[in-house]
């Protein structure tokens, strides 16, 4: 699904139709909904979530990141149906990455960007996906315990937690000795990743980007953390 091809003016919040599209989305998933509103999907949608993009990605790079966000990077909105028992056949939310070299999928150290009808969430992660990076990751993590530690607890002051959807019941094997440890907890982690939640409210008047660029500076630890253990 393109961007329309009328020149951007830049981002001045998401508009009300925007979270219209998203609600009727999620009531009427299904492939003649989108037939029908492609068009409104695309201008009141994608393209003002694209001129997010690209202004954050403008003033990340005034603020020294080297992370870029843009058309390029923004997620199909069609699900992929082939290993799944949910036949729906559309994703209820726009998302991109802001990544170094403007990557897609396979990030090393990056920022993703959710967008929904409840607001969303940016998380900050690894989202290389093979176990190697995990391992490398938590080897890591105990190597640099003190580190590390110190991190997380500025990442849970600054109110964007280190979470993972999945959690380990046991230390992965290799790593028994942390059981007693602070860290353990963390070990057991499944890909975490730094997540703060996104309100409609910072869509619509345009903080979202100032909120993009606090987020950034808080898990700037974090991507460097991520950067030297996957070298």
């Amino acid at each position: 699904m393109k961007r329309s091809n009328e020149p951007s003016t830049g981002f001045g919040g998401m508009p009300a139709r925007a979270f219209t599209l998203l609600r009727s989305l999620e009531e009427n998933n299904e492939s003649g909904w989108m037939r029908e509103h492609r068009p409104s999907v695309i201008q009141d949608l994608r393209a003002p979530f694209i001129d997010y993009l690209e202004e954050t990605t403008r003033r990340l790079r005034e603020e020294g990141f080297d992370l870029r966000g843009g058309e390029e990077t923004v997620f199909r909105m069609q699900r992929d149906l082939r290993f799944t028992a949910d036949r729906r056949p559309f994703h209820e939310h726009v998302e991109a990455v802001f990544s170094k070299g403007g990557a897609r999928i396979g990030t090393r150290a990056s920022i993703h960007v959710r967008l929904d009808r409840s607001g969303g969430f940016l998380r900050a992660g690894s989202f290389l996906q093979p176990a190697a990076s995990l391992a490398a990751l938590r080897e890591s993590m105990m190597a640099r315990e003190a580190r590390f530690l110190e991190m997380a607890s500025g990442l849970e002051a600054a109110g964007c937690p280190l979470v993972a959807e999945r959690s380990l019941k046991r230390l992965p094997r290799g790593f028994e000795e942390a059981a007693d440890r602070p860290i353990a907890a963390y070990l057991r982690q499944v890909d975490p990743v730094a997540e703060r939640p996104m309100r409609v409210e910072e869509w619509r008047d345009g903080s979202v980007i100032e909120e993009t660029l606090n987020f950034a500076q808080a898990v700037r630890p974090w991507l460097l953390f991520i950067e030297e253990a996957l070298v």
